[in-house]
């Protein structure tokens, strides 16, 4: 129904770099997704799901528009590298709990949790643009407001602490702008330097 910011899409391809969309988790991230798949050439992050069967189904809704889908694994960040450096666009989900060694920790909301680098590496490879985006859903069932925010300055710095401090700012940004429709149910926060409290479990250590 409503858009905001989409100038700063068209300002960031026009510099003839790739761009990073950020969408964290809220509204509806879903829908962020098919619509710059229907305008950009855009490709998109995913890690497969437990349910194996379900992987095909969800690759074929989410691209249904035109996204490549691409695996969070090495193959499939070559691919995203390479769109980048073509000037594409590449979207990523950036409040997940990252796994294996390729993180650092940065506040999010004040409290220390593991941060993905990703972003940050992308940025440094290929001298992406970053921007921060989400579909908020209107009062009363009325449709979305498609949200484009500047990212926070930092997420491109040679040092992955402070990236990854930069990249947790960002994501704040914009869930203050709709703290009720973020996905405070995804355990973002669980993941914490070893010896800290559980804020999910007081009596458990991470």
């Amino acid at each position: 129904k409503e858009t905001r910011g989409l100038e700063l899409i068209d300002e960031a391809l026009a510099s003839g770099k790739g761009l990073i969309l950020l969408a964290p988790h809220i509204g509806n991230w879903e829908l962020v997704g098919l619509l710059f798949s229907s305008r950009y050439k855009m490709a998109s992050l995913y890690s497969p799901p437990h349910i194996k069967e379900f992987e095909d189904y969800m690759i074929r809704v989410r691209s249904r528009i035109g996204s490549e889908l691409v695996r969070g694994d090495r193959r499939g960040l070559l691919r995203l590298m390479n769109i980048l450096k073509e000037g594409g666009i590449a979207g990523i989900l950036p409040d997940q709990s990252p796994r294996g060694k390729t993180n650092a920790f940065a506040p999010f909301f004040g409290i220390e949790v593991r941060t993905m680098t990703l972003v940050n590496k992308l940025m440094l490879k290929t001298g992406a643009n970053v921007l921060m985006t989400f579909a908020e859903r209107l009062p009363n069932s009325k449709g979305f407001r498609l949200v484009v925010e500047e990212a926070e300055p930092g997420n491109d710095d040679t040092d992955p602490v402070v990236a990854a401090t930069a990249l947790n700012k960002s994501v704040e940004k914009v869930v203050r702008m709709a703290p009720e429709q973020y996905q405070w149910e995804y355990k973002r926060l669980r993941h914490r330097p070893p010896g800290n409290p559980n804020p999910y479990y007081p009596d458990r250590t991470c």
